[in-house]
């Protein structure tokens, strides 16, 4: 019998492209490859190779209409195989360990239910956790780009999605914006904080 964690399904939004079982493992489909010497062939199916964030998330990367981006293994599951009828806009890891995606680990959470989970669940509270200068800089410098980047072809993190890579609050971000935490970095750059929504 055929365990249905292991069978796999359309990827939400990338439906015809990957497809993700309840594990958390993704594989491409089969599609057609223009060779430099103008002949074509069909590309085999591949596992995705998953990477882990320093925050301790995994990640892959996907393609779609040519373009190239990072995802959280945890919310492809929950957009794909959990229900959000109330649109919550966390995905939790029921048992706090951060690299076990499986679709029965995940669930939807609210803001508030996210930070309760946190404290009971791993018995701490995230609101400052600790950076690196280097982390510090990668956060400036993508969330600046993405204020100011005028080639609208590239993609740089926004304040939510640069929170979730380094496993932080959206208040972390804005306060190191704002220069009010490791200002021992962010002295070094102009502060645009006014311009974060």
């Amino acid at each position: 019998m055929i365990d249905d964690n292991e069978v796999f399904y359309p990827l939400k939004g990338f439906e015809g492209l990957y497809e993700i079982n309840k594990n958390g493992v993704i594989k491409t489909l089969p599609f057609e490859i223009i060779c430099s010497n103008g002949s074509k062939r069909i590309a085999k199916i591949k596992i995705k190779n998953i990477f882990i964030y320093k925050s301790g998330y995994a990640y892959t990367g996907l393609s779609k209409n040519k373009k190239d981006k990072s995802y959280t293994i945890h919310r492809l599951v929950a957009e794909t195989f959990i229900p959000n009828p109330e649109n919550k806009p966390y995905v939790n890891h029921i048992n706090g360990i951060k690299n076990d995606n499986r679709a029965e680990n995940l669930e939807w959470v609210s803001a508030s239910e996210n930070e309760l989970h946190k404290y009971n669940v791993l018995g701490r509270l995230n609101a400052r956790r600790k950076l690196s200068e280097e982390a510090v800089y990668d956060i400036w410098h993508n969330i600046e780009l993405n204020i100011n980047i005028k080639d609208k072809r590239k993609k740089y993190l926004n304040v939510n999605e640069m929170a979730e890579k380094y496993g932080v609050q959206k208040q972390l971000i804005l306060s190191i914006l704002s220069g009010q935490f490791y200002g021992y970095t962010t002295s070094k750059f102009k502060p645009h904080s006014d311009r974060i929504k």
